[in-house]
């Protein structure tokens, strides 16, 4: 063979083993490229029903990145709820579901006892609130008289005028401690409002009026009377 001949052989050769070389590279660094585009840094092998099956249970795969073989499930531990430790600053969280079925079995007198002494004015007008559809109205009534002239707070004095008044127990005497006593000018107002639907007829809700109309010291209060007292005097 001349020289010319082996040169081009040679040539060739050269030619043959670099275009297998940056064949190789590209391989290589493809199948990297490919790797690290996954988030998991490996290949995600899908489709199969155990892969399925798995995922719809919540199971975590493990996968093998040097084979095609299936993914291998691993099993999953079930998570514990952890108990966190408040110690002496701990929170008491009350059950009011517990709560309200101790509740449900009160007697007439855990309701009266709780109408009477509980230090919390809510709690004590929810009591009051079931007094007042109890079957034993005349207690209930009686109960109910004593919060509106003695309570400390005017909300619970205010609750039982109403239920008094949903109950058409409110007597004359009953309303004249009100509009007379009461140290709020609220449930005053209301009262001498209660008093001036009476019948006109009534001497004494009359002679109650003109006497809180030029002796209370609320103006609002004064001039609801005059102005009741003077109606039911034009209706004579």
């Amino acid at each position: 063979m001349s020289f010319s001949g082996r040169f081009r052989v040679r040539t060739i050769t050269v030619v043959g083993l670099l275009s297998l070389a940056v064949f190789l590279a590209y391989l290589f660094l493809g199948e990297e490229d490919r790797r690290s585009a996954s988030p998991t840094g490996g290949q995600v092998l899908v489709g199969s029903a155990r892969t399925e099956a798995s995922i719809q249970r919540g199971e975590s795969l493990s996968f093998n990145y040097s084979s095609r073989t299936e993914p291998q499930v691993l099993q999953q531990t079930p998570r514990k709820e952890e108990s966190i430790p408040l110690g002496r600053n701990a929170i008491s969280i009350p059950n009011h579901a517990e709560e309200g079925k101790k509740r449900k079995g009160e007697s007439f007198t855990d309701l009266e006892r709780r109408a009477l002494a509980d230090p919390k004015p809510e709690e004590r007008i929810r009591a009051l609130e079931r007094l007042s559809v109890s079957e034993d109205r005349a207690r209930a009534v009686a109960v109910l008289v004593h919060e509106m002239h003695n309570d400390r707070d005017e909300e619970v004095r205010q609750a039982a005028l109403d239920a008094l008044e949903e109950l058409e127990e409110l007597s004359l005497e009953a309303l004249a401690h009100v509009a007379v006593s009461d140290p709020d000018p609220s449930l005053r107002l209301r009262a001498v409002e209660l008093i001036g639907e009476r019948d006109e007829e009534d001497k004494r809700a009359v002679d109650l009026l003109r006497g809180i109309s030029q002796r209370d010291q609320h103006e609002e209060v004064r001039e609801a009377a005059t102005e009741l007292f003077d109606e039911m005097n034009a209706d004579k």
